[in-house]
């Protein structure tokens, strides 16, 4: 988590640099769910959820509307075609959409909506 990364090496990283490093990794995990293999899909979503369920309490509140616009809306704008994709959007999924509302979305906006539940907090 960020506050683990902060106690093991308190001078090698600001909290600011900790929680760039940490979303960054999130959102690249994000973007394995589009990938063209169903098992690399399933293990992304598998690791997404396990990583928000472990770290995501330590994101600081001004994190979490990057983290829901990148990781989660931007994704699932592109398959699901809700119209115009915003400008930081990920690139086109190399899956059908077809196949991967049918293997992806569900478990996808399900780590969404327990992210949502369990960590989101109004500042």
């Amino acid at each position: 988590s960020v506050s683990h990364t902060l106690q093991m090496q308190p001078h090698l990283v600001t909290p600011a640099e900790a929680q760039a490093v940490w979303l960054s990794f999130v959102q690249d995990l994000s973007l394995l769910t589009l990938d063209p293999k169903e098992a690399t899909r399933q293990r992304a979503v598998v690791h997404l959820e396990a990583v928000l369920d472990r770290h995501a309490a330590g994101f600081a509140a001004s994190t979490w509307p990057t983290l829901f616009q990148t990781v989660f809306f931007a994704v699932v704008w592109q398959p699901l075609g809700l119209g115009l994709a915003p400008l930081d959007a990920p690139p086109p999924p190399t899956v059908p959409r077809d196949e991967w509302v049918h293997t992806t979305a569900g478990a996808y906006l399900q780590v969404l909506s327990h992210t949502f539940t369990r960590h989101f907090h109004e500042p």
